[in-house]
């Protein structure tokens, strides 16, 4: 018996969140700004029945961050009315006003999704530093509260965990006791001033907190997330930026001040590369197929019609969005075990290495694969090999 596929195309995840129609999410700016690449609500909504992903807004501190946050839920739902919403606070982002987990959630602001109609809350957490155990117990216990009370009207809370790397490199064992105890559903998301998931010993830390007996999602990451709904995660979000692929840590002042390059996500290799560098392979070895993508957008065009399309950053975002929703259903349409899903993703890791290689051979240009996808690489060797104790 295979797994079910959604309505809108995608597949759910093996331990899913009631009422959500998909596993798979695009994290984006509550609206547009020309200068970005961030898609926000008027880009991102007409693609999410298309594609069958849902949506993660991030919402803007301010006292207008309630009203922001109904116009992206209402916005969304005039053009994609099935569309899966959540929003995130981004409480715990910042340097200067960055809210601390000690200081808990604001119940108003769970209440005021559910009255928006969505059928799970973020919590508006703070951030919660290494080994800050009181502040971790802090939100799983109002979280806690918050998600009974909302159970009995049929609605969901999840505790937004924005975490310190560290908790899953050093402290995954304690973590998972923490919210398997707490048996409140959860959303990680993690600090690092690159890729959190490149760290040593944090994918393992991840699948370890995966394994807890209660749903829990991934938000603001880069693609290797998709290796976490191969390890039973409940849902996952892909940022549709670098700077919402992680959150920086508070020594960085909340990230780079200047825009990063165009970048959108090549399918084989499982990874978001500069369009400048895309190109520029492509003028020397144009007849890989690794250029060539069939996505929706696309349409089995070379990747260099991207930069040439008279609006670059649409173009790129739509693309990115479409691929990303083909690759995962590529990955786990028709799995039918947890441990199919895993071998089918430490394949496609493994290929998007090898096909990596033969770009730096091709090219005499440093094309190296993402660090993470070695991470899931070496922990599904790990996990398998017949001699680990």
């Amino acid at each position: 018996m295979s797994e079910p596929v959604t309505a809108r195309g995608l597949i759910a995840a093996l331990r899913p969140l009631q009422g959500m129609s998909t596993a798979l999410f695009v994290h984006t700016v509550h609206m547009p700004n020309r200068g970005q690449p961030w898609a926000g609500v008027e880009a991102i909504r007409g693609l999410l029945d298309r594609d069958g992903l849902g949506v993660v807004y991030m919402i803007p501190r301010g006292k207008d961050r309630l009203g922001i946050a109904s116009c992206c839920v209402d916005q969304t739902w005039l053009r994609s009315p099935a569309a899966d919403i959540l929003l995130d606070a981004g409480r715990y982002t910042g340097s200067k006003h960055r809210k601390l987990a000690a200081e808990g959630i604001d119940q108003a602001w769970v209440n005021h999704q559910h009255r928006d109609g969505l059928a799970w809350a973020l919590t508006d957490s703070g951030y919660v530093g290494r080994a800050d155990l009181h502040g971790l117990q802090t939100i799983l216990t109002q979280a806690g509260q918050a998600h009974e009370g909302a159970a009995a009207r049929g609605r969901g809370v999840l505790a937004a965990l924005p975490l310190a790397t560290s908790w899953l490199t050093e402290q995954a064992d304690v973590l998972a006791h923490e919210v398997g105890k707490a048996a409140t559903p959860v959303a990680l998301m993690l600090e690092d001033e690159m890729d959190p998931l490149a760290r040593k010993n944090a994918v393992t830390g991840l699948v370890t907190v995966l394994a807890a007996d209660v749903p829990v999602a991934v938000l603001r990451c880069d693609t290797s997330v998709l290796g976490a709904l191969a390890y039973g995660a409940a849902a996952v979000s892909v940022g549709d930026s670098s700077a919402l692929r992680h959150f920086y840590p508070a020594t960085t002042e909340g990230g780079p001040r200047l825009p990063a390059p165009l970048a959108t996500l090549v399918p084989e290799l499982l990874g978001y590369y500069h369009l400048t560098k895309i190109d520029a392979a492509i003028s020397l070895i144009p007849t890989l197929s690794v250029w060539r993508c069939p996505c929706r957008v696309c349409g089995g065009r070379r990747l260099d019609w991207i930069a040439n399309s008279t609006h670059p950053h649409v173009s790129a975002f739509e693309h990115a969005v479409a691929a990303l929703a083909q690759t995962a259903r590529g990955l786990f349409a028709g799995s039918t075990t947890p441990a199919g899903r895993q071998h089918r993703w430490w394949h496609a890791v493994r290929c998007a290495q090898a096909t990596h290689r033969q770009i730096r051979t091709g090219t005499g240009q440093r094309w190296e694969p993402k660090p993470a996808l070695g991470r899931w690489v070496s922990h599904y060797a790990g996990a398998t090999s017949p001699h680990r104790p």
